[in-house]
């Protein structure tokens, strides 16, 4: 039986990126035939591998952000625990090991460890802060220029810089109009939290993530009430 397969490059579209090495991918295929030998439920706000008219890349990155989001409706706590790793490294790897297939309802997806959780970081702040009228106010504070991880650093610098458009990016369904003027919008945000003579690319889906992860610890730590 064909499948159908919705894939993610780390490299993905260029824009404004930095060049980065992104690890172990996580494949993930629909469990469908075990569902029918085991009885096995398969979550009915599952994934479906995305059939929008865009394209191939546009639709992995529509089938990875319905699928987080998946993820943090079956795996809360897991996800709560998982985030409280003391490293990225930790993060990451323990946010690997809740990647669930259940959550895909056909065909196969596949992403790199850090996409995974700026999906889950994106689907926390549509879950806890999307009915929020606007991003909190962020206190301006210098752009880092120099990180263990420059790519967190530049995400915090952008939401800092212009919240209400980073907030819009990260709400956006991919490949939509609404996507792109928050793009458009951003630039001179993106372009003021590049330190000169420095060069920076990353696909849209790397972007999106870094924001949400970004908007959503400063969200929880202005209104922590908020968290679930």
């Amino acid at each position: 039986m064909t499948r159908a397969i919705a894939s993610i490059s780390a490299a993905g579209p260029a824009m404004y990126g930095i060049a980065m090495l992104f690890g172990a991918c996580l494949v993930l295929g629909a469990p469908a035939a075990q569902a029918q030998q085991t009885g096995h439920i398969i979550a009915d706000h599952a994934a479906e591998v995305s059939t929008r008219d865009v394209s191939a890349a546009d639709q992995a990155r529509d089938t990875m952000n319905r699928y987080g989001i998946c993820v943090v409706r079956m795996k809360s706590v897991a996800v709560k625990r998982a985030l409280s790793k003391p490293s990225d490294e930790a993060i990451d790897a323990a946010l690997a090991k809740i990647a669930i297939s259940e959550c895909l309802g056909s065909g196969e997806l596949t992403m790199s460890r850090p996409l995974f959780r700026g999906a889950v970081y994106r689907a926390l702040y549509i879950r806890d802060f999307g009915q929020v009228s606007q991003a909190p106010a962020a206190v301006a504070e210098p752009a880092v220029t120099t990180s263990a991880n420059l790519l967190q650093s530049f995400g915090d610098c952008v939401v800092v810089a212009d919240p209400d458009d980073a907030r819009a990016l990260v709400l956006a369904t991919a490949a939509t109009q609404t996507e792109r003027s928050a793009i458009a919008r951003l630039g001179p945000a993106l372009g003021s939290c590049v330190a000169p003579k420095n060069q920076m690319r990353f696909s849209r889906a790397v972007l999106q993530g870094v924001l949400a992860e970004a908007l959503y610890k400063r969200a929880a730590a202005s209104e922590p009430s908020r968290v679930k």
